[in-house]
């Protein structure tokens, strides 16, 4: 057995009784991607007996068989910490007719961040990033934390939940749902049932928020897509539209007017029920804290998973009480055109913002240029220069794409300077190899700052 040691790598070749086995052990605090490591035999890629899970902690072990001797064994791998991502590494061993194996390659020592540069004319920073840290960086200024800024999101989100109910979608259908719930019975049923209906709620828009936070793959990439955002955008023209009265949306008509049995599940059900057809007026709400709670928990803040959850709960916690009889909402009126003809201009705003996020990821996406197309030479002379060194096999590049380079923000202060996207897939490559040295880059996301010269 031969032992491959790389400071915070340590891994393990072994065959014995026709099955070849790798394992390896990590340091605390580092990791691989299971969908970049890679053992391949004799130049044939190997499929372990046991898948391992996407992220790989603490240890790896996996075993093969079907190996013929004498093989030669390459392993390719991703290390990463943290926020960032390591370059891919190989190591190669050979494994003798006796089963002996034999190390043929030198391994990689990762170098942690911060990044150093080689001399004191530019700057650079790597690894992800959120809006904020990316922008100190930008302005050459020291990151800031607001912690209190998820407490606000959960507040306004809350709030915004409670304020759902006096929409013209859901405040005329109060009435009945309590008659579908059976909630006019005595004041204790009419507590319970209410609260089963704030229950059901809660449910169902949860329910939304962790089935697109837990498809992030899928639902992370559509984000990231200029045609889903400009889809978003044109959804929510057509939500301003049923606002002014120009379409008929109205899902609740597909909700029963009368319920035959009465009960805790029942009042469940219609709550969740209700939930997903309240109408035109609910529906940019709930896509705007699905779409704000999956960038949230894409860019590294757990508390995303709660944002959907927050939202339902505001939208049931007058239901308990209105299940009671106490009426605590006003009644419908003529002011409700108002309100509806307030929440066609906070559509339009919604739509404005999703085309331009949806038109600005076109323009950024358009040209991004590998090392090897890349000519430094001729760099403008009035204006500073972004280098984002990026690869396809970087899982936090996406994860900016997503979510960093989507923020207002940094799309406006990026107009100050002259951005070069430098694809380093292939970090032995010569140019890409050679850029990489120049700036002290050891990993991916990588950026550089060359100030503007005179």
């Amino acid at each position: 057995m031969k032992t491959f040691l790389c400071l915070l790598f340590l891994f393990n070749l072994d065959y014995s009784n026709s099955v070849l086995r790798l394992t390896g052990t990590l340091e605390p605090g580092y990791g691989l991607y299971s969908s970049s490591v890679e053992l391949k035999v004799n130049g044939k890629p190997l499929a372990p007996l046991i898948p391992p899970p996407e992220h790989i902690t603490n240890s790896l072990a996996l075993a093969y068989t079907g190996v013929a001797l004498p093989a030669e064994a390459v392993f390719t791998y991703q290390g990463c910490k943290n926020d960032i991502c390591f370059m891919p590494k190989t190591i190669r061993w050979r494994i003798a007719a006796d089963g002996t194996t034999t190390e043929l390659a030198d391994g990689f020592v990762p170098t942690e961040p911060p990044l150093s540069p080689a001399n004191p004319g530019f700057r650079t920073a790597g690894g992800y990033m959120n809006a904020d840290a990316f922008l100190a960086f930008l302005d050459d200024r020291p990151a800031e934390t607001f912690q209190w800024r998820g407490w606000i999101t959960i507040l306004l989100i809350l709030a915004g939940g409670i304020l759902l109910n006096l929409t013209p979608c859901v405040l005329p259908m109060i009435p009945i749902n309590l008659a579908i719930i059976g909630a006019a019975g005595n004041r204790r049923t009419g507590i319970l049932y209410g609260s089963a209906y704030a229950l059901g709620i809660t449910a169902a828009y949860g329910s939304l928020g962790l089935f697109s936070l837990f498809t992030g793959s899928i639902f992370g990439a559509l984000q990231a897509s200029p045609w889903f955002n400009l889809g978003i955008g044109g959804l929510f023209l057509l939500l301003t539209l049923a606002m002014l009265d120009v379409l008929a949306i109205d899902f609740s008509r597909f909700l029963p007017r009368t319920s035959s049995k009465t009960g805790i599940f029942t009042a469940f059900t219609a709550g969740a029920v209700g939930a997903l057809l309240a109408g035109a007026c609910v529906a940019p709400i709930v896509i705007a804290v699905l779409l704000l709670s999956s960038s949230l928990y894409a860019a590294g803040h757990f508390y995303a998973l709660l944002l959907p959850f927050v939202l339902g709960l505001g939208m049931g916690l007058p239901w308990p009480i209105l299940g009671a009889g106490v009426s605590v909402l006003p009644q419908p009126g003529n002011w409700l055109n108002y309100v509806k003809k307030g929440f066609a201009v906070l559509l339009v705003v919604f739509a404005g913002y999703y085309f331009y996020i949806g038109f600005g990821t076109l323009r950024t996406n358009a040209h991004p240029v590998s090392a090897e197309q890349t000519d430094l030479a001729d760099l403008p002379k009035n204006m500073p220069v972004l280098l984002d060194f990026w690869a396809s096999w970087c899982k936090n590049c996406t994860a900016m794409e997503k979510t960093t380079f989507q923020d207002p923000r940094v799309r406006e202060r990026l107009k100050g300077f002259r951005v070069i996207r430098i694809q380093a897939e292939d970090p032995s490559a010569a140019e890409t190899k050679k850029l990489l040295e120049k700036y002290g880059i050891t990993g991916l996301p990588a950026f550089v700052i060359l100030p503007a010269s005179e």
